[in-house]
């Protein structure tokens, strides 16, 4: 990996954000999006907000480890609760259970976000996220959600090698 192209992506990831008002960051606490907060953070400073779903079907460490880290990065936090198992197309568990899960969360997100005055909703989908099938990215197509990690064409070896050189857990 040639660090130069690297820190040209980064480059282009704080472009991307650079054109945004607000945003308001779809934040699991896993790496993708925790480098995504940090970037976030770091050129809307206090235009950044990282969002959460508390939901049945992710565990509850990875709720705590989002908390633990946006605290650390002074971002306003907010979680909200969501019910897919209300939703008998997400319980029939078809190929296309990420999408129905997906789309219950973004439609929740997005009332969050815009409770707290922000259209524009951000999430850590990657450059290599779009080699895998992912039924969820056609729910981000239709809540006009943005993907900068996969605009600025980062892959996940290029934000694991950033998120170290940048000391982020």
């Amino acid at each position: 990996m040639k660090n130069s192209g690297v820190f040209r992506k980064y480059a282009r990831l704080k472009n991307i954000l650079r054109e945004l008002d607000y945003a308001a960051v779809a934040f699991s606490g896993g790496l993708d999006s925790s480098f995504l907060l940090k970037a976030a953070k770091e050129v809307l400073e206090g235009r950044v907000i990282a969002v959460t779903a508390e939901s049945p079907v992710i565990p509850v460490w990875e709720l705590k480890e989002a908390k633990i880290i946006s605290r650390s990065m002074k971002v306003k936090h907010i979680i909200f609760a969501t019910d897919e198992f209300k939703d008998k197309r997400f319980l029939a568990n078809t190929r296309l259970r990420c999408y129905w899960c997906k789309k219950g969360l973004f439609n929740k997100l997005y009332q969050v976000a815009n409770t707290a005055g922000i259209n524009t909703v951000v999430d850590g989908t990657t450059f290599d996220d779009m080699k895998d099938y992912r039924p969820g990215l056609r729910a981000n197509r239709e809540y006009g959600i943005r993907s900068p990690l996969m605009e600025a064409k980062l892959s996940k070896m290029e934000i694991r090698f950033l998120a170290k050189r940048f000391k982020l857990s």
